[in-house]
């Protein structure tokens, strides 16, 4: 406990040893509940991915109006799964969809509803939207059948996170020089 000062704003110096404070300042953060101990935790490390050295959307390809409409549901769908269920409770949801599916990769599909997804762009907010974007085209790719990963990646100085969808070192929904400067913390 530190010492009384008469004078306001000057403490006296410590008489305790630091380890009693240090201690207590666990406990009083436990007891407040700001810190929860668990039994134990186990360091994930990220699975390495390719890095990318194409883009989908520098390669033109023709997409539907259904697909258009399908990419614009799967967005307003996205965006609101992450405002009321959560990031951890959306990659949950995407992880057990990816779970069912079995790997194949159709490059023209792939690219055809890459594009959609770009389309919408065009008729929804996309600046700072990356995760939802992200979040919906690798949910719709999955229900396809098309194995795709959402990769969240971050970088220092200035500190800043990103995220992507990804296939093999094919990028579907970003630019190559937007996304070398990150680091892949999460794959999905």
């Amino acid at each position: 406990m530190l010492g009384r000062s008469r004078r306001p704003g000057v403490r006296q110096p410590c008489k305790e040893k630091r380890a009693d404070l240090a201690q207590e300042d666990h406990a009083l953060l436990v007891d407040s509940g700001l810190v929860v101990w668990r039994e134990a935790s186990i360091a994930v490390v990220c699975p390495v991915v390719p890095i990318p050295t194409l883009s989908a959307l520098d390669l033109p390809t023709p997409c539907t109006v259904r697909q258009r409409l399908v990419a614009l549901f799967r967005l307003i769908r996205a965006r609101r799964d992450l405002q009321y269920l959560g990031l951890d409770e959306a990659i949950s949801k995407l992880e057990r969809r990816k779970a069912c599916v079995t790997p194949r990769c159709d490059r023209t599909t792939l690219l055809s509803e890459a594009h959609a997804f770009s389309f919408t762009a065009r008729l929804m907010r996309s600046h700072d939207q990356c995760l939802p974007r992200s979040l919906a085209v690798t949910t719709r790719l999955a229900a396809l059948d098309i194995a795709v990963d959402l990769v969240i990646g971050v970088r220092l100085r200035p500190f800043a996170a990103h995220s992507w969808a990804q296939t093999d070192a094919i990028l579907l929904n970003d630019r190559f020089d937007t996304v070398r400067s990150y680091q892949p913390i999460l794959v999905v």
